[in-house]
């Protein structure tokens, strides 16, 4: 199992990887992962892109579950914060 707990949007912000290459990766691990999705309205997304030109328009919770379903199948999900995160059981999708 792979647990990633408020990591997405670091790596999106701070290291400039594009969602689809880190869903990939971790689709290449054939594990189970849960994962959870940071969003734009959250205190700490806001103070990642403090200092920054880019507004990363990509990273958006629909792009986000959209790649995630091209590689995962979502087993379960769980709001928190009052929506501001969201964290996704998933299994890696079958065929790939």
């Amino acid at each position: 199992m792979v647990l990633c707990l408020a990591l997405v949007h670091h790596l999106r912000v701070a290291a400039n990887i594009p969602l689809r290459l880190f869903i990939a990766w971790l689709r290449s691990l054939g594990a189970t992962c849960i994962l959870e999705f940071v969003g734009r309205d959250d205190e700490m997304f806001q103070t990642l892109l403090e200092n920054k030109r880019e507004d990363y328009a990509d990273y958006t919770a629909e792009n986000f579950e959209s790649e995630v379903r091209r590689c995962f199948s979502v087993r379960d999900r769980l709001k928190l914060k009052g929506g501001l995160r969201e964290l996704f059981l998933l299994k890696p999708a079958d065929g790939l």
